[in-house]
Order: structure tokens, then sequence, then C-alpha cells
């Protein structure tokens, strides 16, 4: 698979287990670990916010287990920006 940009509300979904389109982005996250992913430099303020706002909403807990295996491997796959020429 080729290298792509990554999406904030997709991958908000990794961690949000009551979204209805979750298999899709499970599927996505698998695959960063043939490739890697490019994410716009605001990527990682929407992460967090979206994270935050979800928690405030009682979505997930301060101290939640995420149980899929592919969020410890996608560790380090995401480079912000775009790729240099």
């Amino acid at each position: 698979m080729s290298d792509f940009v990554l999406d904030a509300s997709l991958a908000l979904q990794w961690f949000l287990e009551d979204e209805t389109d979750r298999q899709y982005s499970l599927q996505v996250l698998n695959s960063i670990a043939e490739s890697r992913a490019f994410v716009p430099q605001l990527w990682f303020y929407e992460i967090g916010n979206g994270l935050l706002m979800a928690y405030r909403r009682k979505r997930i807990t301060l101290y939640c287990n995420f149980k899929e295996p592919g969020l410890s491997q996608a560790r380090g796959r995401f480079a912000a920006g775009y790729p240099a020429a």
C-alpha cells in the first residue's frame, strides 16, 4: 500500500468504540503497518481536542484501556506535514 494523508476524524474512530463506521477505520489502522500516514500539522491538536470532547461527553474515560493492537504498532508511523520533495 502507498503512503496516504490521514484525517483526524477517521483516526478518532480508533478510540471511540461507539462510532458507526469504526470497522473501516480499523482497517486503515492495520494498513499503517505497511505504509506511512502523513498528517497535517494541526492533526495532533484535532486529535487532542476530539479526545477531550469525547471525555467530556463521557464517551471515553480518563484511564480507558484501548484494546486495538494496531494502536501500539502504529506509533511512529505518522509524519507531520508533507513529504520533502
